[in-house]
């Protein structure tokens, strides 16, 4: 027999933020309407990603509600789970942890004489954050800088070691690489005057 007191679980939900940089606390207040029912429900939260996260505040999965601490970028769905004997109800919430961008430079190699090339990334990702800053130095080559993640053709001249240096910024932070590559002289082979032998 159904009880007027034993509700169908729906679910309601809120989160205090669904976006920020790592590491990121995000506090989800359950205010299921089962709360004061007669029958007993189950609470179940969980997230899906092994990694990246945690319960904190002293909150685990079966908690009303739960606070969880994310400490690396990436999307995150948090899910509670609420069922008495009457049904099952879900509910999701997606939240977008940031972080400084991902920067490395790729080592362009040695060169003889002179030196020309473009610029690029080994490793590149912007975190889940919308880039605010995204310059190249190139100091001793044509041009000596640039303001493009991914720059057009830079020359060097004259042996020497020459330097390629980058910062990438976000909201969450600004990452740098430097990397240095050498300009060797071309071989000057003087023979000397012709002898008759």
């Amino acid at each position: 027999t159904l009880s007027l007191h034993d509700a169908l679980p729906i679910y309601r939900v809120t989160i205090d933020t669904a976006k920020g940089c790592q590491p990121l606390t995000v506090s989800a207040t359950n205010t299921s309407n089962t709360l004061n029912a007669c029958a007993a429900s189950t609470y179940t939260w969980s997230v899906n990603k092994n990694s990246g996260w945690s319960f904190t505040n002293s909150t685990n999965q079966n908690s009303q509600d739960a606070t969880f601490q994310f400490t690396q970028p990436g999307k995150y769905i948090i899910t509670l789970k609420d069922s008495n004997k009457c049904r099952k109800d879900t509910h999701k919430d997606t939240v977008t942890i940031q972080d400084q961008p991902s920067l490395a430079i790729t080592n362009p190699g040695d060169f003889c004489g002179s030196a020309s090339f473009v610029p690029n990334t080994a490793t590149f990702d912007s975190n889940f954050a919308k880039l605010t800053q995204n310059k190249w130095n190139f100091p001793g080559g044509t041009p000596a800088s640039a303001n493009q993640i991914n720059p057009d053709t830079v020359n060097f001249s004259g042996a020497g070691t020459y330097e390629l240096n980058a910062s990438f910024a976000n909201r969450c932070g600004t990452s740098y690489d430097t990397v240095n590559f050498q300009i060797y002289q071309n071989p000057n082979v003087q023979a000397g005057n012709d002898t008759l032998i």
